[in-house]
């Protein structure tokens, strides 16, 4: 079913500019070249069998006019917009963008192309392109693909208009009128390969030095969940081993492209891309870049935490409360009950001995165990011990409340006491902030 039709029989003509010395004529006297971004005329080899006309192919739905075909010295009033292939009775409007940037002022009085949009709402700062020369080019993007032949588009340009459809749907004439004197120009292109259905491609990295954009030292973030949604619903994939995700065959239409955040990682650009296909060319569905959330690696020692400043944060943040899970030693062997109050967590950590390493052991594990509830030191934070190697503070508390779990009394030539002295090390190094990555 046809919506947004053009007319191009019998209409009211009002021409915004016309002059009887401007140029006019026939259909295609002053052809327009169909480019890319960069002013490239596209490949026009194919002939349309059906009309035996050239068509411009392009890998992408950026299509741009150029109006260099154009007789220097006049300005112009044109309307350009795009449709399906003409037929008898109507033609599908299957421009995308705002109907009031479809008329476009082109200058050809100074030798150069320069091109305005006088009558624009909010002017998309891509619609005009000033090329290396000083020549400008239009976009004629976004477009919409037709059902009945997806992927096959005509752009027309004239300056005969009727004005009475603004803003909701203007029209383009029919050209080579004698009066009064119109000058019209057409040219049919193709996006994709035919097949109806866009690839949406992107990728996520690691911005480590948080500044948005990909260093050559940056690598990819492997696993991340990429969601591309539309009001018909949403799929979601899996970055693989280079950062990369795609959406295949995807219909035409408006979708958002979103990153899933993982915990611990805060984004460094948009987590949400907006993203707008004919359904034929492949688009770019975005890049997303996250960084590693910074934390506090900043441990305090076990003389801080018996001291007057480290008490006042034993209790502010309830340190005694949550003891009972760590497998705490003393110097005899594992305690029936942890420290409860002050002065039992005082001489707990003041007279901490080695002589059952277990017991200093625990002395590590407890200050350690304050530093993180009083948010001092994430759990996340990275160590390179020179025992243990390179883990987390999460890992190396986990490996000492296992190992104080498994045997509270280690003294001297206790098999098990070798691995806990290492973890006691660790945890010491860690505290004293001497291993931090």
């Amino acid at each position: 079913m046809r919506s947004s039709t053009i007319l191009l029989g019998s209409l009211a003509l009002s021409a915004l500019s016309a002059h009887a010395q401007q140029p006019c004529g026939r259909d295609n006297l002053y052809p327009i070249v169909l480019t890319d971004a960069r002013g490239i005329p596209a490949d026009a080899s194919e002939i349309d069998p059906r009309s035996g006309e050239p068509v411009a192919r392009f890998a992408t739905d950026d299509v741009y006019v150029s109006f260099a075909q154009l007789p220097s010295g006049f300005v112009y009033e044109l309307y350009v917009h795009v449709t399906d292939r003409p037929n008898a009775v109507s033609d599908q409007v299957l421009s995308a963008n705002d109907p009031a940037d479809r008329f476009v002022r082109v200058d050809k009085t100074s030798g150069l192309v320069d091109i305005t949009l006088p009558r624009t709402n909010n002017q998309n700062p891509g619609t005009v392109v000033t090329l290396g020369d000083g020549n400008e080019i239009l976009l004629v993007s976004p477009v919409v693909a037709s059902a009945e032949e997806p992927c096959f588009f005509k752009v027309w340009v004239g300056d005969c208009i009727d004005t009475a459809g603004i803003p909701n749907s203007p029209y383009l004439v029919r050209g080579g009128i004698s009066e009064p004197c119109c000058l019209r120009s057409y040219a049919n292109f193709r996006i994709g390969d035919a097949i109806p259905g866009s690839d949406f491609a992107g990728s996520v990295f690691e911005d480590a030095d948080q500044n948005g954009q990909r260093s050559s030292n940056e690598g990819p973030l492997v696993g991340w969940e990429v969601t591309l949604s539309s009001s018909a619903g949403s799929q979601s994939v899996l970055t693989d081993a280079n950062g990369n995700y795609r959406f295949l065959n995807v219909p035409a239409g408006t979708y958002s492209v979103e990153l899933t955040l993982q915990p611990g990682y805060v984004a460094t650009r948009a987590l949400v891309n907006a993203v707008e296909t004919c359904g034929c060319a492949d688009a770019a569905g975005g890049d997303f870049a996250a960084a590693t959330q910074a934390r506090n690696c900043d441990g305090r020692t076990i003389g801080f935490w018996r001291s007057c400043h480290g008490l006042i944060l034993v209790c502010r943040y309830d340190v005694l409360d949550s003891l009972q899970g760590l497998c705490l030693a003393g110097e005899r062997g594992t305690l029936r009950c942890p420290p409860s109050n002050l002065v039992e967590w005082f001489l707990y950590l003041r007279f901490a001995r080695s002589v059952n390493m277990a017991y200093m052991l625990s002395a590590q594990l407890a200050a350690m165990h304050a530093n993180v509830l009083a948010g001092l030191v994430d759990p996340g934070c990275l160590v390179r011990d020179p025992e243990l190697g390179t883990l987390s503070i999460r890992d190396l508390m986990n490996q000492a409340i296992a190992a104080l779990c498994a045997d509270g009394y280690t003294p001297s030539g206790d098999p098990n006491r070798a691995r806990q002295e290492a973890l006691k090390n660790a945890l010491d190094r860690a505290n004293n902030n001497l291993t931090w990555l």
